[in-house]
């Protein structure tokens, strides 16, 4: 098993499943401010906002890896719909390039990340591990949200099952 890989497969799985019971929620559900002190991961946080950066973010990371520039305002305000086409796109293409990646044995290369001011250099296995992990938060952060609004069915996204599946 390409643990990695099936790890970013369980991320955008997830993050639609999020999405799709975002769909049932109201703009003032959705809108509401989440209370938790996680630093300075996301200001603001809503379940949109925190979505938004969930899809935003593997956005951003394949503008980041193809040199092209990012505009990170359009994160914000997005209805559950455009995210759902979002994320239909940038969640395959962003797994597609950790499938090469992997694959290729490239995950110690470097690329130029153009969306930072100034520029910087990251790794590609670092890219992705920044990915995995701020993103599980994220995903953790909306699940609580959903707990207080009574939507369980997915309890804490653990990805032990899922990834374990694609094994039996």
């Amino acid at each position: 098993m390409d643990l990695m890989t099936r790890m970013i497969e369980h991320h955008v799985w997830l993050t639609s499943e999020l999405l799709e019971r975002a769909g049932r929620l109201t703009d003032e559900q959705l809108d509401a401010r989440i209370e938790v002190p996680i630093g300075t991961i996301d200001d603001d946080m809503s379940i949109r906002s925190v979505l938004g950066r969930l899809v935003g973010q593997l956005a951003q990371w394949n503008a980041a890896v193809t040199q092209r520039s990012y505009d990170w305002d359009q994160e914000r305000g997005k209805s559950v719909s455009t995210l759902r086409r979002e994320l239909a796109e940038e969640g395959p293409t962003f797994l597609a390039q950790v499938r090469a990646t992997v694959e290729e044995g490239r995950l110690d290369d470097t690329f130029v990340d153009v969306t930072c001011d100034p520029p910087r250099v990251f790794t590609y296995g670092g890219m992705i591990a920044h990915v995995l992990t701020f993103a599980a938060v994220r995903r953790l952060v909306v699940l609580g949200a959903y707990e207080t609004l009574g939507i369980t069915d997915l309890d804490a996204g653990d990805p032990m099952e899922w990834v374990a599946g694609a094994a039996s």
